[in-house]
């Protein structure tokens, strides 16, 4: 995502992956989207960005299975991430649809 970010001009070349994460969440998009899905969870916005700056080691602790091979798509699981969690990277992935290139993505619910 933030390789797709680089190529969009909304970070910095040179930004390393957490780094163009965070600077991604303070981009006005992010907070419009951020806004809308801590409304529609009943989340508090604080603790959803508090989750950013450790997203990208939660992610890569958890990438087993992370595309689904009959949609090529990346799955955001229920069981692998808290609510807060959660909340950050449908933020970040509806961000990112409207991209060129976008990754394809899947929001597993509960045994799923």
């Amino acid at each position: 995502m933030v390789f797709l970010a680089k190529l969009e001009e909304k970070v910095p070349a040179t930004a390393g992956i957490q780094d163009g994460l965070d600077i991604l969440a303070q981009r006005p998009e992010f907070t419009k989207a951020l806004n809308k899905e801590v409304q529609e969870r009943k989340l508090a916005a604080e603790n959803v960005l508090d989750c950013v700056g450790h997203l990208y080691a939660k992610v890569g602790n958890n990438t087993d299975g992370n595309d689904a091979t009959w949609t090529n798509a990346i799955n955001v699981r229920f069981t692998e991430f808290g609510d807060d969690e959660r909340a950050a990277l449908v933020v970040f992935l509806n961000v990112q649809s409207k991209w060129l290139g976008a990754l394809d993505w899947i929001y597993c619910e509960m045994g799923e």
